[in-house]
């Protein structure tokens, strides 16, 4: 997939899930187990989000090193917050396919 058809697909998603944003506020105003389950999720992706962009920028601090020593460390530790974003993003999607879908066993 190319770059830019990659953004657009990411962009029609956001704004999907943007459409049902009105509703699923109205939903969970008086609901205070769903607004905790809102809050908690919104904080996990928060936490995802900020991982990644600081592994991006590591990851760009790298071409300027010349210590090769440095380089691994960073490569190394860019691996683990990548491990762990890609495995927290994975729980969330199984949560979600939980909760959208009932009692059904999900791949």
């Amino acid at each position: 997939m190319n770059k830019e058809k990659e953004i657009q697909v990411n962009s029609d998603a956001s704004s999907e899930l943007a459409l049902h944003a009105p509703a699923i506020k109205q939903i969970i105003k008086n609901n205070d187990l769903l607004n905790s389950f809102f809050a908690e999720n919104s904080k996990l992706a928060y936490n995802i989000a900020e991982r990644i962009l600081n592994v991006n920028k590591k990851l760009a601090s790298i071409s300027t090193l010349t210590d090769t020593s440095q380089v691994k460390e960073i490569t190394k530790q860019a691996e683990k917050e990548l491990f762990w974003c890609a495995d927290n993003l994975k729980d969330q999607s199984d949560v979600f396919s939980y909760c959208s879908k009932g009692d059904e066993k999900h791949d």
